[in-house]
This record gives structure tokens, C-alpha cells and sequence, in this order.
């Protein structure tokens, strides 16, 4: 055991995190008494005791309508049959299209280049369950959902054989696979010879509900009646993004069907002709329709292919060649049947031009058993959960059939004997004998056993329940955000932060968010509202606990208190600080928090350190601090995983360090820091640290592997601003087919109605110029204005000197008097300081580099209230001649600190910045408190 030299290691500080050793505690308000050094007696369990497992609610099954009345088919008389190809005319000023079926635009940005998902099925004939065999609506259903919420660019189609089959769907004429499809949202189907099993007036009339009713479109180009009419839609444009794609139905030749005809001349003449003019109309032309693979009619789709040109895809519902096959510039695709399979095709859509076409199948098993699936492992999908909206309607459906099985029963069972079925009868009196003791026996198992009892009466919160023996929890994590609120080239956002948790959780529920502080300041929007914009936005984004750190008393310990204090009482956000007590040596803050993995159970602990001029409250008290290694050893009788969560700021405060913390204790397995003095991902003494980045350039996420009730692996990544505002170019991204994160717009509307309450704290005036402060030329030159800038940082922040960029300056700050807006417009963003130690070497380079672009402008060029000697007409990369600090010159060999901003302390701007050793607040706060003085 590792022992520790001073009270000033406030490394034990994180064991309060659990609290555990404080022996006594009662609740988080009950005072902490000096511990003395006899290590006491812990009675608990040999072994942790399962959680009891309440019964989930059962939702009542939904109202199902009634099939709607059967109708005679309609006369449609919308598309005579075309004899001769028309005369080509000028293009109307407004697009008339055949038919008058207008496009549905299903997404309209305004991208240049994206991804279009063609989703298909094809005859599933029935098969609406889950199953090892079977995809199933239900999960389909999660998946399309998953997806939907990443992009709008999604079509999903079905190529026929889909409304008979089975009992569930035969009982009432397909209508449950009707429902399923409208409920699914598929855009198009094109019925097969398995959905006329119920006449043609049964499948007319069902076409025409769904064409009232919803988004579903029943579409078959080529079936005429007697009068050559259309009696189904023929076709159906989507609008992409600018980007026009033509659904055509097609249908297989159906024997014993009156009153149609599927390959009459009417339709087939002038074929080539029809197919060159409809690319007057879409992009992509794809034919939607189950050929049977030639059994009625001699007529596979790649026999279409071969003689027709301009089709983009066909799919198809029995293949007869395999899946993917190009013929004549036709990719060919289907799926296995039975719902054996769900097709995928990838259009790349550059400039309105499909540039290339990627096809794949997802089988049952991949869903199934996403764990043993390669597909699944390349996008990190562990499970696939079943749309509970679905399993409901599903197991509705399926109650209605009952009846009719019992029928069938009854007539089987006439041959068995009365003494037989007594004999029957007595052998399931026996079976419930037997299975009644065993519930007896497991309720006395139940009574006898002595409830876990927690430090402080936490109980852990149960976050999922499954029965897996190998599942993935993903801890996400935020630090130092420092009020930027808003996505952006260099911020992720609570907006698109947002989304990607709503994907996330609809996936699984194994997640853990965290923030490790320094969120509630640093901007205009928290500074003006006390903190509460951001305290709103992490309970609204679903975060878990966070850890305050030293900018989060920027409005007072008073304030912060009665903001945990709510955030306990009416949100799930743990505001968590161990080793934190007050006067009376008592826990201001709840210290831990468990939460509860399918079984496996994982300890937060919260770690503040050291802030400077709080009153009545202590960081390091030896009541926290003594037998911290003791404490961890006793935490894992109530946790399986230990995180801790604090942002040390890499020592500023106190001189402790996660990296010291863990080098000088045991049995942490996971930190969760902010500024630190290690890089995210390191490994100290058996604890992973991680971080993620400042003003959230970047968010942390930790996959934890679980097997059999342990932690066989942690596997730390970083999700960059770019990543996430640029996607399509983002190998991150695309490794898991992510092309587009759009904003949560209840976030942004949230963050919109913050920033109308502080439009009248804008306007405040304080302070009086008597010459207009100038920011322009600053790209290449000092200005007034960054002088002034430069010289306030380093009074405010107490740093040797100050370097910044030319681009932080956006506009001048006019004479006369100047508003709290004046100066937050006087920025091109609302920059944030970060202290650096760079050597003097660092000093000389970074100088150098940001002179390298003159005489022209350039953002990164270089402001500092040091003194620089240098020739401009030099060759770049040599100007910079002597740089002085005061009347001495700067030594290459010494360490110095660098007041500068989070762009360059980030390395974005080509800057060796050196490494950060703290951070501070907003410059325009730094100069308006500079002028007030």
C-alpha cells in the first residue's frame, strides 16, 4: 500500500469521492468526524446481492381500425396507353409531370455532396416476428429509426410478397402487414402475385387507403384493366437534396386474376422511348418489382436490363442472378426471403450525379447477434433492441388469431380418451406442485437475505436491466466547455452533443455521461444568466453527474449549492464533490453516486480541486484525506467499476495531478479529468485518464467492455468539432457511415430564448474611450486595440507576457461610451484565455511563425506586449531577430508563462504553444474588468 508523505496530497481527497471511509455519515448533510487511524470494522455480504427485477409495464394494446370496407376498384382514366411517342415541346415555365404526381422532397439541404440510403425487403411473406431466421418488423423498425435520426436522405422500399404467408397476416387480408409498412415508413411497395391471395377489389382499395392515409405508395407501372387503364400509381418521385429519384413499380405476370393484364402491348411499345424521357424528369430511375425469377411469363429483371437502358437499379424480389449484378449499367439487387435479409444500397450523390453505387445485405443473424456479426463489429453495434411501439401491435395481431388456434385444438383432441386426458391432467397438477414450492423457496430466499446497505443511503440507479453476459457501457464525457453552448468549426455543441445522445440511447441503454467541470462560465450567455443556461442544457441533454471545478464558484458557493440542490430534487443531474465540507466539517455536495449496469455496478465519485477564495469551505481536510487507500479497497464491496470525476487543471490549484493521484493510490479504474497533465488515454498505475477537449473542441468517449459482471477492457476515443460539423470528411465518420449530424432543434431553441434574456445586459455601458479603439489591420499589424488587449491580459492573469492572433479582432470599439456588447462584438468569438508554459525557444518559434505571412494579412499573425525585433523583408522562417521581456532578453533555454487563447493554445493556428497549465475567463470580461479599473 502506498503511502502519503503530507496532508497537501489531495489525492485522498477522491476517496471521499465515495465516502465510504467516512464511517458514521448518515446523509450527505450529516457532519464528518475525524476518522481515527484504527481502520474500522465493515460488516457486509461475502458476496453483492442481486438487485430485485421489477416487472416491466405492459402497455395496452394499441386500438386497431377496422379493414376498411371493400369498394370496387376505381376507374382511373389518368394515363391512357401511350401509342406513339409525343412531340417534344418547350419546357413549360413550371415542371408538369406525367400524370401530375408531384415529387415529395424527403430533405433539402444543400449539399453538394452526399449519401443516399436505398433500404429494401422483399418477400417476407408474413414473417412480421424477431427471430434467429427472421429480421422481423420490430427491429427493422429500431434500425430505421437509428438511422432517420442521422439523415433524411433514406428510402425505403419493398418489392412484393409481403401481405400473405403466415396466419398473423392472413387473418384479417394482409391488413397487418399493410399497417406494418405505413407504421415502418416505407415510401413504396409493388405488389407481387402472393398479395393478390384477396382479390384485386381487396388489393385496389388497400392501395387507395394507404395513398389517403399516409406515406406508403402501391405502385405497379405495368398492370392495365380491360379499359387499359392505370388502376395503381404508376411511379413516384423523391426529392433529395435537389437530387430527383423515380420509384416505378413493376409487377410479374398473376395467373387467375380477371379484369388485368401485366404485359400488354399498350405498356411495352416505346419502352427505350419512355425510359429516355423520364430522365427529363428525375436523376436516378430505379424499378421496383418481384419477378419471380421467370416462373410466370418468361420475364426476369435481367432480361429487363439487358434491353432496356437508362434503369439505375432494379430491385428485385427473386433474383435470378446474384445480388449486386451490374447488366448493361443496371445494378441489380434483392434479398434472402422470409425476411432472411434487409438490402442496402449506397448512392453517392455528388453535384445531382449518382457517382458510384455500393450494395449490402444485413442477414438475420447480424441482427440477432450483433455481438458475433462482423458487420455489427465494424459499426460497434452490440444490440439491436425491438421497437416496443412494433412487439405491441405485433402481439395484438397475434391475440386475434387465439381463437382460431383453439379450434383447431378442440377438433384434434376429439381422439384422445377420457383416461388419457385425466392422466394429463394429474401429470400438470404435479408440474405446478413442483414449480409452486420452487417459488416458495425462492420467496424465503428473498426474506432472509439482508438488504445491501450504502454509504450515506445512495442507492445505485439502475440504468438498464437485460440478463447479458457480455455487453459494451459507453461513458461519454465534457470538460472545460466554459459556456460555449453552440456548434461551430471549432465546437462540437449542446446541439449536435444532443443528437448524437438521442442515436446513442436509442440504440442502448449502457451510457454514462459526465461532465468534469468548468461549464457554468466563460461566455456572455452563462455570465449573464448565472450559470443557468448551462446547468439547463446538461440536464436537458440527459448528462448523469458532474463534477464542479474552480470557474463553477464563479458566482459564489451560495449559488452553486442551491443549483445542485435543484438539479437533485427535480432533474436525474448529480452534482457530485467528495471532497468538499464546510465549516462544520460537514458534505455540502452529494460526494458519489452508483449506477447500475445489467448487474454491474459502477461508482462516480466527484473530485473538486483546491479553489481559491471560497469561503467557509474546505478542499483538503485531513478528515478527507486519511486512509484513502483503505476506503478503495472498501468501494469495491459496493462497486464493480471506479470512475473519478474532477477536472485537476493540471495542477494549478493545489499542485495535485490526476497522474499523481493515481501513481499514489490503487483501484481507481477510470479518471475523468479535465486539463490534464497527461494525454487522454493514458494508463497510470492501472487507471485510464482521460480528457477531452477545452470550449468543446472535442468529446471523450470510453467504450468499457463488461463480461461476466467485469471490466475486461476500456477503449478511449475522441469525437472532434470537425468530425462531427464536417462528417463527410471525417474518417471517423465514415468508418461508421455518419454523413450528416444535424442540430437538436429543441436546443437550439433553448439556447435562442437564453439569448433574448440577456439582450439588455448587452447594452450596459462600462466604460468611456475618447478615441475609437481600432481592430482593423490586425491580421498584420498592432492596433490600438490590441495593444490594449494584449497589455490587460497580462495584468489580469498575472503571466509573464501575452500572445494572440490577429483573427480574434472582428470590428473596432467606437469612441464615447462602450457596452458590454461593444466589446463581445469587438471579437470574432468569444475567445477564452489559457495559460501555457513555453520555453523561450517556444517563444521565438511561435513569433517567427506568425510573422512568416507578411506583408500580407494573415489570422494567425502574431500580437504581444513583448518586445520583438525583427526584419520584415527577411525570408520567412528568419525575421524574428531578439525578443525581449522588459529590458532582458528572452532566454531560449528558460520556461516562461504565456497568457494566450484557446485557438492557439489548441495548436489550431500553427502555434507550438507549449503545454497548458491552466485556464481563465473571456477576454472581453478580462478588458472590461481591466477598464473599470
Amino acid at each position: 500500500m502506498k503511502r502519503f508523505s503530507t496532508s497537501k496530497l489531495m489525492s485522498a481527497v477522491i476517496i471521499s469521492l465515495l465516502v465510504v471511509s467516512l464511517v458514521g455519515c448518515k446523509t450527505t448533510s450529516t457532519k464528518v468526524e475525524e476518522v481515527t487511524k484504527v481502520q474500522p470494522t465493515v460488516t457486509q455480504p461475502e458476496t453483492k446481492l442481486e438487485q430485485p427485477m421489477q416487472a416491466p409495464v405492459v402497455e395496452e394494446a394499441p386500438v386497431v381500425k377496422e379493414a376498411p370496407v371493400v369498394e370496387e376498384a376505381p376507374v382511373v382514366k389518368e394515363a391512357p396507353a401511350m401509342e406513339e411517342a409525343p412531340a417534344m415541346e418547350e419546357a413549360p415555365e413550371m415542371m408538369q409531370y406525367p400524370l401530375g404526381i408531384e415529387p415529395i422532397v424527403k430533405s433539402d439541404a444543400d449539399y453538394p455532396v452526399f449519401d443516399l440510403f436505398i433500404v429494401h425487403t422483399a418477400n417476407v411473406q408474413g414473417n412480421v416476428y424477431s427471430t434467429d431466421s427472421s429480421i422481423g418488423y420490430s427491429k427493422l423498425s429500431t434500425m430505421l429509426q437509428v438511422t432517420k435520426s442521422i439523415t433524411n436522405n433514406v428510402l425505403v422500399l419493398d418489392a412484393g410478397n409481403v401481405v400473405s404467408g403466415t396466419p398473423i397476416v392472413e387473418q384479417n387480408n394482409g391488413e397487418t402487414a399493410g399497417t406494418l409498412l405505413a407504421a415502418l415508413g416505407y415510401d413504396a411497395v409493388a405488389p407481387a402475385a402472393g398479395d393478390y391471395a384477396y382479390g384485386t377489389d381487396a388489393l385496389f382499395t388497400a392501395a387507395k387507403f394507404a395513398k389517403d392515409n399516409t406515406q406508403l405508395k402501391v405502385l405497379a407501372a405495368n398492370v392495365l384493366d380491360d379499359e387499359l387503364y392505370l388502376p395503381f400509381q404508376p411511379y413516384q418521385l423523391y426529392d433529395y437534396n435537389g437530387f430527383t429519384v423515380a420509384v416505378v413499380g413493376l409487377t410479374a405476370p398473376v395467373e387467375g386474376v380477371d379484369g388485368l393484364s401485366f404485359m400488354n402491348d399498350a405498356v411495352i411499345q416505346n419502352a427505350q422511348y419512355a425510359l429516355d424521357m423520364a430522365h427529363q424528369y428525375a436523376d436516378y430511375i430505379i424499378v421496383l418489382g418481384n419477378m419471380s425469377n421467370s416462373k410466370k411469363g418468361g420475364v426476369t429483371s435481367s432480361f429487363i436490363c439487358e434491353n432496356l437502358n437508362g434503369i439505375d437499379l432494379f430491385i428485385d424480389g427473386s433474383c435470378a442472378v446474384a445480388n449486386g449484378t451490374m447488366v448493361n449499367g443496371t445494378k441489380i439487387v434483392g434479398t434472402k426471403p422470409n425476411f432472411g435479409s434487409v438490402g442496402v444500397v449506397d448512392v453517392v450523390v455528388k453535384n445531382d450525379m449518382a457517382v458510384s453505387t455500393s450494395a449490402f445485405e444485413i442477414t438475420a443473424s447480424d441482427v440477432a447477434h450483433p455481438a458475433h456479426s462482423a458487420l455489427a463489429s465494424a459499426y460497434g453495434i452490440k444490440n439491436i433492441p425491438s421497437d416496443p411501439r412494433v412487439d405491441n401491435y405485433i402481439a395484438y395481431q397475434h391475440s386475434l388469431i387465439k381463437d382460431t388456434m383453439k379450434k383447431v385444438s378442440v377438433s384434434v383432441n376429439v381422439s384422445v380418451t377420457t383416461d388419457t386426458k385425466a392422466d394429463m391432467m394429474d401429470k400438470k397438477a404435479d408440474m405446478m406442485d413442483k414449480k409452486a414450492d420452487m417459488m416458495d423457496k425462492k420467496a424465503d430466499m428473498m426474506t432472509e437475505a439482508p438488504e445491501m446497505q450504502y454509504p450515506l443511503g445512495i442507492m445505485p440507479i439502475v440504468k438498464s436491466d437485460a440478463d447479458y453476459p457480455v455487453f459494451d457501457l459507453f461513458v461519454v464525457h465534457t470538460n472545460d466547455v466554459n459556456g460555449k453552448v453552440e456548434s461551430g468549426d471549432f465546437n462540437v455543441g449542446y446541439d449536435k452533443l444532443s443528437t448524437m445522445l438521442k442515436v446513442a440511447k436509442s440504440i442502448t441503454n449502457n451510457l454514462l455521461v459526465l461532465d468534469a467541470g468548468n461549464v457554468v462560465s466563460g461566455s456572455y450567455i452563462n455570465n449573464l444568466t448565472s450559470g443557468e443556461t448551462s446547468g439547463t442544457l446538461l440536464s436537458l441533454l440527459g448528462y448523469d453527474a458532474v463534477a464542479p471545478s474552480a470557474d463553477d464558484y464563479a458566482y459564489g458557493s451560495d449559488a452553486l449549492l442551491a443549483a445542485a440542490n435543484f438539479a437533485k430534487e427535480n432533474t436525474q443531474l448529480k452534482v457530485l464533490a467528495a471532497n468538499v465540507l464546510d465549516d462544520e466539517l460537514y458534505l455540502p455536495f452529494q460526494p458519489y453516486q452508483l449506477y447500475d449496469y445489467n448487474g454491474f455496478t459502477v461508482a462516480v465519485v466527484g473530485l473538486t480541486a483546491p479553489v481559491e477564495g471560497v469561503d467557509g469551505l474546505s478542499f483538503m481536510n485531513d478528515a478527507v484525506i486519511q486512509n484513502a487507500q483503505y476506503a478503495l479497497d472498501m468501494a469495491h464491496q459496493y462497486a464493480d467499476y471506479i470512475i473519478v470525476l474532477g477536472n485537476m487543471n493540471n495542477g494549478r490549484n493545489g499542485g495535485v495531478t490526476s497522474s499523481f493521484i493515481c501513481q499514489n493510490l490503487n483501484g481507481i479504474d477510470l479518471f475523468v479529468d479535465g486539463v490534464s497533465d497527461v494525454a487522454s488515454g493514458t494508463v497510470v498505475n492501472g487507471t485510464t485518464i482521460v480528457s477531452a477537449g477545452q470550449d468543446m473542441s472535442s468529446v471523450g468517449l470510453v467504450d468499457i467492455v463488461v463480461k461476466d459482471g467485469k471490466a475486461i477492457s476500456a477503449t478511449p476515443m475522441t469525437i472532434t468539432a470537425n468530425d462531427v460539423e464536417d462528417p463527410a470528411n471525417s474518417a471517423l465518420a465514415s468508418a461508421y457511415g455518419i454523413v450528416n449530424i444535424p442540430s437538436d432543434k429543441q436546443v437550439l431553441s433553448f439556447i435562442a430564448s437564453q439569448e433574448a434574456k440577456i439582450e439588455g445586459a448587452l447594452s450596459k455601458v462600462v466604460a468611456t474611450t475618447p478615441y475609437t479603439l481600432r481592430a482593423e489591420d490586425a491580421k498584420k499589424q498592432p492596433t490600438s486595440a490590441t495593444k490594449l488587449m494584449v497589455k490587460a491580459t497580462t495584468a489580469e492573469t498575472g503571466a509573464d507576457a501575452t500572445i494572440i492572433n490577429g483573427g480574434m479582432f472582428a470590428q473596432n470599439i467606437n469612441a464615447g461610451e462602450v457596452t458590454v456588447g461593444d466589446i463581445a462584438d469587438a471579437f470574432a468569438y468569444p475567445y477564452t484565455v489559457v495559460l501555457k508554459e513555453m520555453t523561450g525557444e517556444q517563444i521565438y518559434a511561435a513569433i517567427e511563425a506568425g510573422y512568416s505571412q507578411l506583408p500580407e494579412e494573415s489570422v494567425n499573425y502574431a500580437l504581444t506586449d513583448l518586445k520583438v525585433i525583427y526584419n520584415k523583408y527577411a525570408k520567412a522562417g528568419k525575421r524574428v531577430l531578439r525578443v525581449k521581456l522588459g529590458s532582458k532578453n528572452i532566454d531560449k533555454e528558460m520556461t516562461y508563462t504565456i497568457a494566450t487563447n484557446q485557438y492557439l493554445g489548441n495548436n489550431l493556428g500553427g502555434y507550438d504553444m507549449g503545454k497548458t497549465v491552466g485556464t481563465g475567463g473571456l477576454f472581453s470580461d478580462i478588458l472590461i474588468d481591466y477598464l473599470n479599473k
